[in-house]
């Protein structure tokens, strides 16, 4: 009964931690060396969960995990990862890969198991081979990184929405994965990556707080939201809403997911902000964060490229993008065609 958790950033840090209070024996990967190797002993500290909690391997050399686990890797994998990783880590795990694994992938990129998918299969991996491999719409916790190996856990999410690439392997991995008690069932994949919500969420605060953001001082865009740039936000959500509607898939508004994930209630997605406490500690000091390196072109290009796809105007959508790109030096987004993304209704 072992889990492999690749990423050390605050959600791998959490998810091992959570994973060793129900009794399992956790092994660690990380691409990037880290500190824990030495101790293999997670701080954790917050509502939830406190303490210190002891791994059975933690190392960036995978094959330290593959000798301590018999010549191959545990069949349940979370790959706490950015959108950037996923064909890294793929070509990574790819020769120990079986059809028996249940991954579950906690990262906000839209499509991350398609791009998951493709990687194994460029990689050699036959289609028969294929492990399930499930996304969710967010994070199942509420987590920070307090240091080098520290995390704090300050809540789970209510509900969490999860689907695999194959809809009847979805349960499996809610079933692989019990210590996440609050995800949920979504019959389709394509629902769910559309669901996705960070990018439309991280993009016009940081567009429109840019100068802050860009000073490297520390700015929290959150806390500095105002009704103009959440109605903005708004506006953009409603362009997602009209592709949900161009292939017949009901979605929540930002609003509403939002009263989902976290209990909020309230008109205006300014009115949700102001009640999760947990964004209080989201300060963006580097312009190279996550929230604008990942979640444009891993987030807003793949929502772009299926707009295109269904015949959908996105005039906010496609303006920040334009914006990012001009403003920062991002990665190129995945090459997905529009038989790629249409097949999955």
């Amino acid at each position: 009964m072992s889990y492999l958790v690749v990423g050390a950033g605050n959600v791998g840090l959490a998810s091992a931690a959570l994973l060793i209070n129900d009794g399992y024996d956790v092994h660690l990967f990380s691409r990037r060396e880290i500190p824990l190797v030495e101790s293999k002993t997670l701080q954790v500290s917050g509502k939830i969960l406190q303490g210190n909690f002891s791994l059975s391997t933690c190392t960036d050399d995978l094959e330290v995990i593959v000798k301590a686990n018999g010549g191959q890797l545990p069949n349940r994998i979370a790959i706490a990862c950015r959108g950037n990783d996923i064909e890294a880590i793929a070509q990574l795990l790819y020769p120990y890969i079986t059809s028996n694994m249940s991954i579950l992938l906690l990262c906000s990129a839209r499509f991350a198991s398609l791009a998951f998918h493709q990687a194994l299969q460029r990689c050699g991996c036959p289609t028969s081979n294929l492990p399930a491999v499930a996304d969710v719409r967010t994070s199942p916790i509420v987590s920070r990184s307090n240091a080098t190996g520290q995390v704090n856990l300050s809540a789970f999410k209510e509900v969490v929405r999860i689907a695999a690439t194959v809809p009847t392997m979805t349960e499996q991995v809610i079933k692989d994965f019990p210590t996440f008690s609050n995800l949920r069932g979504q019959y389709s994949y394509l629902g769910l990556s559309l669901a996705k919500l960070d990018d439309i969420v991280h993009i016009p605060l940081i567009l429109t707080g840019w100068l802050a953001v860009e000073s490297g001082q520390g700015h929290n865009i959150y806390r500095s939201a105002t009704q103009s740039n959440s109605q903005l936000l708004e506006r953009m959500d409603d362009e997602r809403l009209k592709i949900g509607k161009a292939l017949t898939i009901d979605l929540l508004n930002v609003c509403a997911a939002f009263q989902e994930s976290y209990g909020t209630v309230g008109e205006s997605v300014l009115e949700h902000f102001q009640q999760v406490k947990a964004f209080d500690k989201a300060i963006i000091q580097n312009p190279k964060h996550r929230y604008l390196y990942e979640d444009v072109a891993f987030g807003l290009c793949p929502l772009q490229a299926l707009a295109r796809a269904v015949n959908i105007k996105t005039p906010i959508l496609d303006g920040a993008i334009a914006i990012a790109y001009g403003l920062a030096d991002l990665p190129q987004p995945w090459q997905f065609t529009d038989k790629d993304l249409l097949r999955l209704r």
